[in-house]
This record gives C-alpha cells, structure tokens and sequence, in this order.
C-alpha cells in the first residue's frame, strides 16, 4: 500500500518562489557588481614541519587547507613573510616539497596532495572543484597516492553536489562560538527551535496549547528541532549511520557525542526521505567525527551564571594516531552542570519557589573511530561510543502543596561498522550496520509540604535500534557535464521500545517495528565548463526515489529531485522537491491505551449533562499510518570568483505536513463543546459502542454500580469499577494518539560570510538568519486554522545570528549577537505579545608555543553579555504558581554564562 500527501496549494507556492526569485535577483546583480582581483594578505610562516606551516597558514589565511597527516609527515616547508595573495603565499611554502594544491573555486578551501612527475616536470599549479569532506588515500595506476572523494550529507553520490541547502558548523566555530556542549551549539542555530527534549524547556510549554507531548526536559539530553516540526521529525546521523531515540518522545540526543572528537556537523535544511527514509522532515544533522588525527589533546574548561547556577566544569581529552594503512582516534569527556533555581533570577514570580529553570547533570562519555586499509581496495571502518548522564530537577507546585523531584539515569551507546570496496570502472560497494541502545531510568517522587510522600513512579525507557545495508556507487554513462553517476541500494531497519514500570513490573509500552528498503539516485551532468554556454556555465539534475515496507502500517513510496543551474564562476541557483515522510513513534504506536471517567463539568459542560458521567479513552493506537510532507526549496549562492572571501546564500523554503500524529482534543476541557472535536465524542453512546470501547483496552464492559457523588477528575478506571454505570454515560470521548494534525510553513533563510584583510589580520564578518513568514496549524481537520510560529511554545517568526570575528597570529576575538523575535501568549484573552530578545556574545582565543608550555590555547567566553532576561508573559489565566512565565523553549533565563578553558595540545 503507497500513499502520497496532497499536492501543495498552488497560490502558496507560486507567492513563496517570487518572493525568493526576486531576492535572489538582487542578490545576483549585487554581487556581479563586485570586481576584484585577489586580496593580499600579511603572512609571517616560518620554515618548519609541513603539518604545522598548513596549520598556521590556515590560522593566518582563515582559509580551510584539507591533507592527511601521514602524506606530509617527513615534510619540511619553506619560509614565507610579506603581504601576498593566500594561493601566491602556499604555493611559495610549498615548493619544491612535493606537494601541491587544489583549491575549491567556490569556497576558496585548498587540499594538498602529491605533485604528479608532469607537474613537477611543468609546473603546473592546478586549480580544480574539491569537495571539502572525508577524504581517504589510494593508490592509483602509477602508484602515487590520490584524493578520494565521500559523500557530502544530503546526497549518496560521491563528488556529488546537493540541491539542498547545506549549513557546515565546524569545530573551530564551534569553539569560538563559547556554548559548552553540542546541544548548546545546535540551539544557536537560526533554523532550529529550542523547544523538544532540552535543557531548560519548562512545564510551562503544555501540551493543551501545543497537542504535543515533545515540549518537555525529560532526560537532560538535547535535540534538534529543525523549523520547529517536531524533535521526531530531524533525522540525526553518526558519520552516516543513525544515532538511537532518546525517551519516550523518541527524540535523538545529539549530545551523546564529545565535542573534542568532532571535525564538523553538516546540516540539510531540506526534506529527505528518499535519501535517508523516516524522520527526515524538518532536515537532516550529520555529526562528522575527525580523521586521520596524530598527537593528543587535553582541555579543562570552567564557567558560571553570574546570577547564579550553572556552575559548570568540562574536561575533554582526545589523543589519535595514524599508521600506513590506518588511523585510530580516542576521545573522552566529564561534563558537570548545576542547577539554576527560579529563586535566583529576581524577576520570576517568587511563587515559584525552588523550581528547578535548568537541570543539574552529570555526564561521562568515550567514543572511538577507526580506520583500516585492506590492501589496495578495501577500507574497515568502525565508530563507537557510550555515554552516561545523572540528570535532577524539582517543581515547586505550591498551588496543590507539592513538590515534584525528577531525578533520571541514562546510559547511551552505539557501535557502526562499515566495509568499503573499490570496484573496476570506478564503482564502489558499501556494507554498513550499526547498533545502538538508550536506557533511562525515570524517578518521580511527589511530596506533600508535610514530607508526605504522595507518589513514587520510577520507570524504565528503553529504545533499541538496528540496521544493516548495502549500497553501490558509480559511473553510468558520460554526459557533456561529465560522467552520470547512480547509487543504488537497500537494506533493513528495527527498533524496539519499553517502557517499563519498576514498581508494578508491568510495561507501559512495548513494541517494535520493522522495515526493509530499497533505493535509487542519480546524477546528472548536462551541461559543463567545457562546453562555454553563455549562462549556463554548469547544469545539473539529481533524482532519487525509496520504497520502504513496514510490518506496522505497510509500504510507502518517496520521490525527489532537484536542480543546479551555475549562471557564472560561483554564481549558482539550486532547486529541489521531494516528499517525506515520519513514521509514528513506537510509543505512539504502543503506548497502553487506558479508559477513564471525569465530570462534563470538566468537558465543556453543555447543557443536560448533570448527574452523568464521560468515558474516555486515552493512549497509544495499532492504526496510526505515516505523517506526510512535501517539501519545496530554492536557493541562491554566490561565491563570486573574483572576491574568494565572499559567500552569500539565500533559500526559500515551503513546507506541506500533513497527517501528524497527535492527541486529537487539545485542550481537553472543551470536549464536549467544540464543534471541532465532535468526530471524535460520541453522544449517548450504546451499550455495544461501549463494550467496544472497553474492549480496545482489553477490559469487561459489564461493570457495576455508579455513584453520582463519586469524584471524577480523571481517575484510572480500576479505581471506579464499583462507581460505574454504562446508562450514566453522557458521552463517549476517543482521545486516542491519531493522524488529525496539519501544518503548513513557508519562509527564507538567508547567511552571509566575507573574509578579508582589516586591522593587520584576518576579519570574517558573518551573518545569518530565518525567517519563518508564514506557518499555519490545524489540529484535527473540522478545526479552525490556527497560527503556530510567532505564537508562544511555537517558533518564533525571526531568529538571527551576526557575528565578527578576527585574528592575528595566535589572537582570535569574536562577537556575536543573537535575536529571537517576539511571539504572542495565546493561553490568555485578550492575548499579549512579547518583547524580542537580543544578546551579545564575546570571546577571546589565544594560542601560543613556547618551550616550557608547548602548545597551548586559552579560551574566554561570555555568552549574554548584557545579560538579557528572556521577555515575559502576564499572569496565568488559571492562577497556577508553578508557571514559569516565560517562554522556555524559545528564550532562556540562564542570563550571562562565563567561562574559561585551558586546551594543551601534544
């Protein structure tokens, strides 16, 4: 069985793609205006060991230079001073060596390989397209050894450009950026909303407003959340294989993995089922560890709150090493924070008492990767880590007397081996499997203001997955544009969840489903440099499709293609479209379905409803099938040839989603009066619509007795066997998990980047931001549309992020300055629109080398350095004194951070 989603509305479409079409046309004659020959640049390189020239040549030129370690081990470099263009200053360092470069003539990036004996007998200096990711070595015919080509992220095909946007975040920004973690990282990320399984998002984020469970901090992991669709709906790898779900959201937690092991995260802001199957809606993170790595690496870093908290303490150490036919890297990671309690930040309501705003945590990670050349052909790879983390909060429910202690356990671990072959006529084969795990270990105490214990829940989460494949890679046939290239495969996928009570010993959920897949994609080089098209300087057309068939629902089917278009040298347009798809979680799937009794007063209370009660079913539900989306994106970039510093990159998006899975009466206080939700209520049910119900959580209908004084705030039924009375049923309310829920988004992402020469140094001004312009929800289909970005707990219309950052020698300085947009509080009438909120970052990096201390880097960083609180809400309509009021999962009220570190480099 294949189902498609429904075409998107037209009008929409056609408003979204002028809206964009005319910004990049702007933007095209703009940077067509530039004409510049290539800048100079100050460079003092001393003569010394060639890894260590390139380092600081990169350091200097704040250009990327690629190379494997061991193909420059034993080379010493020549000296270079004075001011010159960065190709004039490397090639002069490198002369004679024999080595030379390639440089992207996009990005500007250089990768240094081994001089070829036509080169070294012509000197030729070779300009030519790299791509910047992994790289590994071969032999080729002559024996000389040569670059080979991975993957990007976003596509299967090797060298292959994607039509999709691509956003790098590299370790280097990562470390000037002054957040502490990964999850820090991913949150400053324009494109992605902080609310989902993170730190610091409240119980003030409610699942009345949202129809969502997702807006919770339920284990101290982080997750991505891009366009703010779901923390379900970002696919997140390892190296390209899938990292486990976290909780019973099943999220992804990206901060299982040390920041010390990671070379940089590649990010697709695009739909891509077709490539990479489920969850791939919002986008895809791709965590790219580092390679080829030689020495060691040991860091301490420190920092507070200065309004108290977050006292934290962070100790890495990484140490790698690479032999002639492999490469191995160790990496290891204590991270300690405390808890920041709304009593420290005065401007909170002190009813809040000692609720916890952010949860004190105890991490240990290690990972290892490793790779192992197999004769001339074959190349064993093999990525593994496990993680642990303690995670504790409190809600002070002052409202109800109580006090909430959320204490939690995690153990995380995964292991990806992969074997690669090179194949005749430059075909490739690749086996992959991956394993991974993650358990919690969940404890709710509940204390009444006597010390009374009221309840104690501990319970087990435990998310298992597995997978294996098997891709081919390679040549087809050859076009104007060069060779089409197609990559065919398939494979399997499992996983299994538990919830367990530990109490009981009885299981909430368990489930597990199943899928095999197989898959197509293809290249398509039409027209290239050679041909000298005026306009049309390059042209290309990629496809892919997937079929999946699942044990649970079925088949399904996903398409895509795209298009790139390069007008000039670095002036290119790109588009693509493609549907996605999420299949529901298993907890959505599996979670037990319970049947329960409450009051209509509590329903809406229409008229005629006194002295009765409503039944209702709650829970997980066999029959839910995939949500669907159809995604549209199309971009603009320039790299104009003539100024290497200078990127510009504008997309438009437009996203159709349909099919989501949520609870479908939200809030459920209004039941019974809701014209919306009377699809799902069923007035004066029978006695058979009854014993069906029952029967759908494997209870008897036929049970006595019903007391019209009994309490009915919702109890468990097991608690009213002796209070029911199927004649004294008003309604029957099905509020089971199910595919009601609509979303429809469209908007711009824009960045900015130029290198250049200021102040005796190297400056790189940055900019980037989205902006989400229009982004409209439907809860069930009878529903009236709603608005979700700009609306408080949904994304916020505007999220940006400029920055600045120069260096000389070892000195780097770095400023960034951040702002979120203002969204409106929708629990309250009339409803209230807050302020934005803007923050300033700094931080200074200094690297030295002496003979007493080696190498040696100190890091200062302050993030809100103004210290800006996040904008606040009115008062809650319903009075509660443990609301946190504030929008948490899109402000935080951690105020200024400070922090040191200390990096020693062997």
């Amino acid at each position: 069985m294949t189902t498609l989603a429904a075409p998107l509305t037209p009008p929409r479409l056609t408003s979204s793609f002028l809206r964009v079409l005319a910004f990049c046309t702007s933007l095209c004659l703009s940077a067509l205006a530039f004409a510049a020959d290539a800048p100079k640049q100050p460079f003092n390189l001393p003569a010394d060991s060639a890894e260590k020239s390139l380092r600081n040549f990169s350091q200097q030129s704040g250009l990327e230079v690629i190379f494997p370690s061991k193909l420059v081990q034993g080379v010493r470099t020549n000296a270079v001073t004075g001011e010159m263009p960065a190709r004039d200053a490397l090639d002069a360092m490198l002369a004679d060596t024999g080595l030379v470069v390639v440089q992207d003539r996009n990005t500007g990036a250089f990768s240094v390989r081994k001089e070829t004996a036509a080169e070294s007998k012509n000197a030729v200096r070779v300009v030519e397209k790299i791509v910047r990711p992994e790289k590994i070595l071969k032999r080729d015919e002559s024996g000389l050894l040569k670059l080979d080509t991975f993957t990007v992220t976003g596509t299967q095909i090797r060298g292959g450009q994607p039509t999709s946007p691509l956003v790098t975040i590299r370790d280097t920004e990562m470390r000037m950026s002054g957040h502490n973690d990964l999850g820090e990282v991913i949150r400053a990320l324009p494109q992605n909303f902080s609310g989902g399984q993170n730190p610091g998002v409240q119980s003030g984020a409610p699942s009345s407003v949202t129809g969502s469970q997702a807006n919770q901090n339920f284990s101290g992991g982080s997750s991505l959340n891009l366009r703010g669709l779901g923390p379900d709906a970002t696919l997140v790898l390892l190296n390209g294989a899938r990292l486990p779900y976290d909780g019973f959201t099943q999220a992804t937690d990206i901060t299982v993995i040390p920041t010390s092991a990671i070379n940089r995260i590649e990010i697709v802001l695009d739909g891509a089922s077709a490539i990479y199957g489920s969850d791939a809606i919002g986008g895809v993170a791709n965590v790219i560890l580092k390679r080829d790595y030689n020495g060691a690496e040991i860091s301490a870093r420190i920092g507070s709150a200065t309004d108290g908290g977050f006292n934290n303490q962070q100790f890495n150490a990484t140490t790698g090493t690479t032999w002639k036919s492999g490469g191995l890297i160790i990496a290891g990671e204590i991270y300690n924070v405390g808890q920041v309690k709304s009593n420290q930040r005065k401007y909170l309501p002190t009813t809040l008492g000692d609720t916890t705003l952010y949860p004190s945590s105890k991490q240990r990670g290690i990972l290892f990767s490793g790779h192992q050349r197999i004769g001339a052909d074959i190349e064993f790879t093999l990525d593994g880590f496990y993680t642990s983390r303690k995670h504790s909060q409190t809600v002070d429910d002052r409202t109800n007397h109580m006090i909430n202690f959320v204490r939690s356990e995690s153990e995380i671990f995964g292991i990806s081996p992969s074997l690669r072959l090179s194949l005749p006529m430059d075909w490739s084969l690749c086996l992959q499997g991956s394993w991974g795990s993650n358990k919690i270990d969940w404890d709710l105490d509940v204390l009444a203001d006597d010390a009374t214990k009221l309840l104690d829940q501990p319970t087990r989460y435990e998310n298992r997955a597995s997978s294996a494949s098997v891709q081919s890679e390679g040549p087809v046939f050859h076009l104007p544009g060069g060779d089409a290239r197609l990559s065919v495969g398939g494979g399997w996928r499992e996983g299994t969840f538990q919830s367990f009570d530990l109490t009981t010993s009885t299981a909430n959920v368990s489930g597990e489903d199943r899928s095999y897949y197989n898959y197509a994609e293809i290249n398509l080089p039409v027209v290239g440099e050679k041909q000298k098209i005026a306009l049309v300087r390059k042209l290309i057309f990629n496809g892919a499709i997937r079929h999946e068939e699942y044990r649970s629902f079925g088949g399904t089917t996903t398409p895509k293609i795209g298009a790139l278009w390069s007008i000039l040298a670095g002036i290119d347009i790109k588009a693509s479209w493609g549907r996605s798809f999420k299949v529901p979680t298993l907890n959505e799937q599996f979670q037990v379905p319970t049947i329960s009794l409450a009051r209509p007063i509590a329903r809406g209370n229409p008229p005629g409803s006194a002295g009765t009660a409503v039944l209702e079913l709650r829970g997980g539900n066999r029959d839910l099938h995939p949500a669907r989306a159809e995604v549209l994106t199309v971009g603009f970039v320039a790299r104009p040839e003539n100024i290497p510093g200078l990127d510009i990159e504008v997309n438009s998006f437009t996203i159709d989603y349909t099919d989501r899975v949520r609870f479908p009466i939200a809030p459920i206080t209004q039941a019974l009066t809701n014209p919306a939700f009377s699809s799902f209520v069923k007035l004066n049910p029978s006695n058979s619509e009854i014993a069906s119900a029952f029967s759908a959580v494997g209870r008897a209908a036929a049970l006595p007795g019903y007391a019209t004084s009994a309490s009915f705030s919702s109890p468990p039924v097991d608690a009213l066997l002796t209070a029911y009375n199927s004649g004294l049923v008003y309604a029957l309310v099905d509020n089971r998990q199910a595919n009601v829920a609509k979303q429809y988004m469209n908007g711009i992402d824009a960045s900015l980047r130029y290198r250049m020469n200021a102040f005796n140094g190297k400056l790189v001004l940055s900019a980037t931001g989205s902006w989400i312009i229009e982004s409209t929800r439907k809860l069930t289909a009878m529903a009236a549309e709603q608005e979700a970005a700009g609306t408080a707990f949904f994304p916020a219309n505007f999220k940006g992020r400029i920055g600045a950052t120069w260096s000389q020698g070892g000195l780097t300085l770095s400023t960034n300055a951040n702002l979120i947009s203002g969204v409106t509080d929708t629990t309250v009438a009339p409803t209230k629109r807050t302020d934005s909120m803007l923050t300033i970052d700094a931080i200074c990096n200094f690297a030295t080398h002496s003979e007493l201390f080696g190498d040696l880097e100190v890091n200062v960083a302050a993030t809100n350095l103004l210290n800006r609180h996040p904008p606040l809400f009115g008062a809650h309509p319903l009075g509660l004194s443990d609301w946190a009021n504030y929008d948490s999962t899109n402000y935080s009220a951690l105020g200024r951070l400070v922090s040191v570190a200390v990096i020693k480099k062997f």
